[in-house]
């Protein structure tokens, strides 16, 4: 597990800088108990095979043979199936052999994204190094640069395996006119490399996205700045990249972190939580 560790509040108070930039999808599927694009410009996911299930607070788990499929039509925006960004925030139940997380072929081959024991590769071009243990939420971004033809993927924020796809292997079929992703679901063709899991969040862009951008996506930025009355301070970061994180807070480094017990309200497109500082001095951390 990865966490973003934010020095003294009380030290920074007023120092800190402004958050990141929101970086807009084309399409967002937040699954807040719906499969709907919350832009408004996309079509709706698709349950693969058979529906899933909803979770409290956002979320949708899978079972192992099924999963969500997304047909992308190029009248939506300015969407095109060889020039994109795809983020995608998620957890597997199983992490050994392959276990498959995107398709770009309507499930006609076994190319695409794929966690192998854990690591990040796209099959059969590129392998990872990080490990994403079973049960352990992660953001896996993919960009695919049409003028290019080169492929990037990352894991949470840091860039995990490229190259030139000179064979259109991470180009989605158009099928009717739309481009079609498929997640978490396997191939027709050999199938069975698939898990159980939960996604709480997708993200569809119709360009590829910077690494600064991917960065601002995939790792929230903590920010401080002084509270609404003296001894309080206003904590923020972007929902657009803190789904699935838990803030903690800590007065002595040497102790263990904790949950904060305050409940963050959504201000626009930030989390803000008010807490009061009360000790000399308090650490904060985003973590999943």
């Amino acid at each position: 597990m990865k966490a973003w560790l934010l020095l003294s509040a009380v030290a920074l108070l007023g120092s800190m800088g402004a958050l990141r930039a929101e970086v807009p999808p084309l399409f967002s599927y937040e699954l807040q108990g719906n499969l709907t694009d919350t832009t408004g410009a996309g079509a709706d996911l698709v349950p693969d095979v058979a529906a899933g299930t909803f979770v409290a607070g956002g979320g949708y788990d899978f079972e192992v043979g099924t999963g969500l499929a997304l047909n992308a039509p190029a009248s939506a925006g300015t969407f095109d199936g060889g020039n994109y960004s795809i983020v995608l925030h998620c957890r597997l139940d199983f992490d050994s052999g392959y276990r498959r997380l995107i398709d770009f072929k309507n499930l006609t081959t076994d190319d695409g994204v794929y966690y192998e024991n854990g690591v990040l590769v796209f099959y059969p071009v590129a392998t990872g190094t990080g490990v994403v243990p079973a049960g352990s939420f992660a953001t896996v971004a993919l960009t695919r640069d049409g003028s290019t033809g080169e492929v990037k993927v990352y894991l949470n924020g840091s860039l995990e395996l490229s190259f030139e796809d000179t064979g259109g292997i991470a180009v989605a079929d158009a099928v009717l006119g739309s481009s079609v992703f498929h997640f978490f679901k396997d191939d027709a063709a050999f199938g069975g490399e698939e898990s159980s899991g939960r996604v709480r969040q997708i993200q569809i862009f119709d360009r590829p996205l910077t690494p600064a951008e991917v960065v601002a996506v995939s790792v929230p930025a903590l920010t401080v700045s002084a509270g609404p009355v003296a001894g309080e301070a206003t904590l923020r970061w972007p929902v657009q990249s803190g789904v699935g994180f838990q803030l903690e807070r800590n007065d002595n480094l040497l102790d263990a972190w904790t949950p904060d017990p305050g409940t963050p309200s959504l201000v626009g497109s930030n989390y803000e939580l008010v807490t009061p500082l009360d000790t000399p001095r308090r650490f904060f951390r985003l973590r999943r």
